[in-house]
């Protein structure tokens, strides 16, 4: 999510939810003071957690499968100023606080004053619908810490080839050996 799809100050892209709306999470239209500019080439428009805050950002319900690994990301930077006591990824069945019950990780003291991304895995169990969120907690002296280009992709684990032949193989004939699935694991060693 760009949030480049929004056409005014405080509001979110199609599905997605915020705690503090307008309030102690803003979203904006182009870069304005104390470092809030977008992270999308192109883009103009992000979400800003303002200081005081211990508010959500909530992606859209998407169906995860049961097994699959799925890696939630973000863009993430500050004004510069120490306070923000963490920055969480978590992942839940409800766009509320009290549904995030998997902390997926969490930015320690974030302070930088160019964008960085964080990235972290999430495994469901249970196949349905989730939706993942960024909590952010201010302490004391910053004053904004702005978010954008949030990612959810699905982890693609790599395929087990698999060796066959065309036995029964006798000495002076030919034969053919097979691997299927190599194309999906280019780091596979196959011994025959």
């Amino acid at each position: 999510e760009t949030f480049e799809s929004i056409t005014s100050v405080n509001t979110l892209p199609s599905c997605m939810a915020a705690t503090g709306l307008g309030g102690l999470v803003t979203t904006y239209l182009a870069a304005t003071t104390y470092n809030r500019i977008n992270h999308t080439t192109g883009g103009s428009k992000f979400a800003a957690f303002r200081w005081g805050s211990n508010d959500w950002i909530y992606t859209p319900g998407l169906y995860l499968t049961a097994g699959s690994q799925y890696q939630f990301s973000y863009w993430y930077i500050t004004d510069g100023y120490a306070g923000w006591t963490n920055l969480k990824a978590t992942v839940g069945t409800a766009q509320t606080p009290a549904a995030m019950t998997t902390i997926i990780g969490t930015v320690a003291n974030p302070t930088n004053t160019s964008y960085q991304q964080y990235t972290g895995t999430f495994t469901p169990t249970t196949s349905g619908y989730y939706f993942f969120g960024i909590n952010c907690v201010h302490t004391t002296a910053p004053w904004y810490l702005s978010v954008d280009d949030i990612g959810v992709d699905l982890v693609f684990a790599p395929c087990v080839p698999t060796a066959s032949n065309n036995t029964p193989i006798c000495a002076g004939n030919s034969f053919t050996l097979t691997a299927t699935n190599a194309a999906n694991s280019p780091n596979a060693i196959i011994t025959w």
